[in-house]
């Protein structure tokens, strides 16, 4: 490594889309909010993530076993099993203190999870090391353990300057972690808690998720995909893995939300009684299940997307004159509010194989304005030269319309609200 060090990793449109498929589930989950307001599911969801964490890694401590210990209660099995399920209590209720930028605090974490179980607790290994399967079977031998403190900290200088989406950083550095494998015990434990550190950076609700589940019911899979990692040469596959289980794991919720909230709702009163009965047979039934057994499509329009020449002239236009945020900016494609995504000429071209052509007339983004007049004036007083298709009109119902064109001739339609 050197000190501009950049892991090798390919973004690609699956990835790309499962980051802007993620960012919509957290965004229905943050409106709702469960998970930051109710101890009593923060506290379950840690236990699962706690349980799930140590099982992966050969801890025989079941769900029940792990909540006994952490309510102070007896339990007959191996002490240094029950000290784990301590150690890892004690490491994620730290998490809020954690810098996830610190060297120093990851070595604060590994202690925290390790201490008393092995010698070189919260150190850096001084021999060589391997991942392993649960068959013991030697997936990857690590860096020399010489190397491992000047990597560790090329690895960490790398998140604290990559400009690249916490999403997608955060599976990297959980790849590059465990390929390093700095510790001689612990090291999946402590790479799968600063992911979520990572994650929790991102938005606050991940650090009650329990991730970890989704890695140890697909534990086989996780295993497999370091290993097609490591023979890539790159943690492309790893990396679309774990986005993969995380957007499984929020849809699961964002489901669990709905039924519990809206489902059946404008879907008549028939359809209604046929879900509580199936929700009386089944209260862990998700809507997506509920949807399947209904025959209730649950497909909707998520985004609409546009071909831009220049993305950063697109993005500012949309910005001054319509008042769109950016919600999520991956440099060649961005998503706005309301629904637009921006993709830059060239990466779509690449991505279809097919050349783009500007100015079809055959399409229009719909926009409706409480304040024509103010509206009007704003693109009076702009900076940008406003081509227009059609002047200001009067329609049905005497609403005032206007159409004009973005810089790359889509035709934008604005109407006066009622």
């Amino acid at each position: 490594m050197s000190d501009n060090y950049t892991p090798p990793f390919s973004m690609t449109e699956e990835i790309m889309n499962m980051v802007i498929e993620i960012g919509e589930l957290v965004g229905q989950i943050t409106a709702h909010n469960n998970l930051s307001t109710s101890p009593k599911l923060r506290r379950e969801n840690r236990i699962k993530t706690i349980y799930s964490s140590l099982a992966i890694e050969q801890n025989t401590l079941t769900l029940n076993q792990v909540t006994d210990v952490l309510d102070g209660k007896r339990v007959l099995a191996p002490p240094a099993e029950i000290r784990e399920v301590k150690n890892a209590y004690e490491a994620y209720e730290e998490l809020q203190k954690l810098n996830m930028y610190s060297v120093d605090d990851l070595l604060k974490a590994h202690k925290l999870m390790t201490d008393g179980l092995v010698k070189e607790s919260g150190v850096f290994r001084s021999g060589n090391a391997g991942v392993y399967t649960g068959e013991h079977i030697l997936i990857h031998a690590g860096s020399p353990a010489n190397y491992v403190p000047s990597l560790i900290q090329e690895l960490f200088a790398w998140l604290k300057t990559s400009n690249m989406h916490p999403l997608v950083k955060s599976c990297i550095f959980h790849y590059e972690f465990e390929f390093i494998h700095p510790f001689a015990d612990g090291n999946g434990r402590t790479g799968r808690l600063w992911h979520t550190l990572i994650l929790q950076n991102w938005k606050e609700f991940f650090a009650w998720l329990p991730v970890e589940t989704m890695i140890h019911e697909n534990q086989e899979a996780y295993y497999k995909a370091i290993n097609e990692s490591n023979n890539a040469g790159e943690s492309t596959i790893f990396v679309a893995f774990m986005l993969n289980i995380i957007c499984d794991m929020l849809k699961e919720i964002v489901a669990t939300q709905n039924s519990n909230n809206d489902v059946g709702i404008n879907v008549g009163i028939i359809l209604e009684e046929k879900i509580l009965l199936l929700l009386k047979d089944n209260p862990k039934i998700t809507a997506n299940q509920l949807a399947e057994m209904l025959k209730v499509t649950n497909m909707k329009l998520k985004n609409f997307l546009i071909v831009v020449n220049d993305i950063e002239t697109s993005k500012s236009f949309y910005q001054e004159l319509f008042g769109l945020r950016v919600l999520n900016d991956f440099d060649k494609n961005v998503i706005l509010t309301e629904g637009l995504v921006l993709q830059e000429k060239k990466l779509w071209e690449k991505y279809t194989e097919k050349q783009v052509t500007f100015s079809g007339n055959d399409a229009e983004l719909y926009f409706e304005e409480n304040d024509m007049d103010a509206f009007l004036e704003k693109l009076n007083q702009s900076q940008w030269k406003i081509e227009y298709v059609n002047p200001l009109e009067e329609g049905e119902g005497g609403q005032r319309v206007i159409r004009l064109y973005d810089p790359d001739k889509h035709v934008i339609e604005v109407k006066e609200a009622l």
